[in-house]
């Protein structure tokens, strides 16, 4: 018995085209699809590596944070971070970092400081008299008001608000030393000037009690300031009054 014969309709030449373009559509949609797949890809790869190389960077600034007062703590006037000021590096998994340790008693403390002296420093940093006035003025308002510059980010903003050049402020004056006057011994060459004082080449121990700033660079130039002060809690050693991050200062 025959088997029955199916009859196919030609395909119209219009249709051909269709289905040709229909496919090639399909073929660069697909494409697309792969190389979006692709970048999504790289772009996590991207991010992650991007992730870690700020945590090892923020483990750099840490460690010498840590390495500094851990130092001191343990070997006392047997380590090199004794005396003041000292500068090193401190390393990590082959990471160098540079680390500066300076006492805040060597600096104006902008909150106990009498205004002339504080006008007499910033004249001596280069601050124009117009800029001097505004800044001591701004200053003497929160002193009326009864408020305290508590941070870099507060200090920052009065600088920025009140004085027309940048001359990092945060490099001179401190709001933890609660000293009227700075000690010359532990002020850096700047300040000293700035007062007119002869500039001292010595180191000098801190003094019980002290604050102590950290001044950490890590090898891509992110930075970070801590203060902090020995305290007498052995649950506690440390007594933080400062942690920041990214100081521009510190390049310069």
């Amino acid at each position: 018995m025959d088997r029955p014969v199916t009859l196919q309709r030609p395909i119209k030449t219009g249709e051909q085209g269709y289905i040709l373009i229909t496919a090639i559509w399909l073929l660069l949609l697909a494409g697309s699809i792969a190389a979006l797949l692709v970048l999504r890809s790289l772009t996590t790869a991207a991010d992650a590596a991007d992730r870690q190389e700020r945590v090892e960077n923020q483990l750099i600034l840490e460690a010498g944070f840590e390495t500094v007062f851990a130092d001191r703590l343990v070997n006392g006037i047997s380590s090199p971070w004794w005396l003041l000021p000292a500068e090193g590096r401190v390393t990590l998994d082959g990471a160098s970092a540079h680390v500066r340790l300076t006492s805040e008693s060597g600096r104006i403390d902008i909150n106990e400081a009498e205004p002339a002296l504080i006008a007499a420093a910033l004249q001596g940093l280069g601050v124009s008299s117009a800029s001097r006035d505004r800044f001591l003025t701004r200053l003497q308002s929160l002193r009326a008001q009864k408020q305290l510059i508590s941070s870099f980010a507060h200090l920052r903003q009065i600088e920025a608000e009140a004085i027309d050049q940048s001359i990092c402020l945060e490099e001179h004056f401190t709001f933890t030393s609660g000293l009227v006057a700075p000690r010359r011994d532990h002020m850096s060459a700047g300040l000293s000037r700035a007062l007119g004082y002869s500039l001292s080449s010595s180191q000098a121990p801190a003094e019980a009690g002290a604050a102590l700033r950290v001044q950490v660079r890590s090898p891509v130039g992110q930075t970070l300031i801590a203060v902090a002060r020995f305290s007498s809690d052995q649950q506690n050693p440390l007594a933080m009054s400062s942690w920041s991050t990214d100081h521009q200062c510190i390049n310069r």
